[in-house]
């Protein structure tokens, strides 16, 4: 598996939803930043039209990152065959994940606190049976679940 590690803005801070009129001065304020990607943490019905949100990232020299809003499919839909660097998904579903794979969607694992995969031994058992799956670590519930950040990402890298 080839690993990619990258720090980009997610979105969550604004909550579930961006105006359209708010969006382009919430980019120019991540660009302003020095961020070079941007993860949407909204719902796909919420954010423009797919072409559109890319035209919008592209001018500000900003990369579509990943989708974490709404469910696999709704985001699936939503990117249609423009398959960006990955979706977000807290576990592997036995029927979905395969057919995400297969359409070619990038899929990252995020254990997250209170969720079914917490803990980073089950999700270091996860994406070693699934090396199609990238790892999307969060350092807060990873230290909130009992766990080193530092030891994960060392982890990560000696294993991915």
């Amino acid at each position: 598996m080839n690993s990619v590690w990258s720090v980009g803005y997610q979105t969550i801070v604004f909550g579930p939803r961006i105006e359209e009129d708010q969006l382009p001065g919430v980019l120019d304020g991540i660009a302003a930043a020095g961020f070079k990607g941007v993860e949407f943490w909204q719902r796909p019905k919420t954010l423009p039209d797919h072409d559109e949100l890319l035209s919008m990232l592209e001018k500000r020299n900003l990369e579509l990152l990943g989708l974490t809003g709404g469910s696999l499919q709704e985001r699936m839909k939503y990117c249609g065959d423009n398959h960006l660097q990955y979706l977000y998904v807290e576990e592997w579903d036995p029927l979905l994940s395969p057919e995400a794979v297969a359409k070619g969607f990038r899929l990252a694992l995020h254990p997250h606190v209170f969720k079914k995969v917490h803990s980073l031994d089950e999700a270091f058992k996860i994406l070693y049976d699934h090396k199609e799956l990238l790892w999307l670590p969060d350092t807060a519930h990873i230290w909130i679940a009992g766990d080193s950040p530092l030891g994960a990402i060392r982890k990560g890298f000696r294993q991915f």
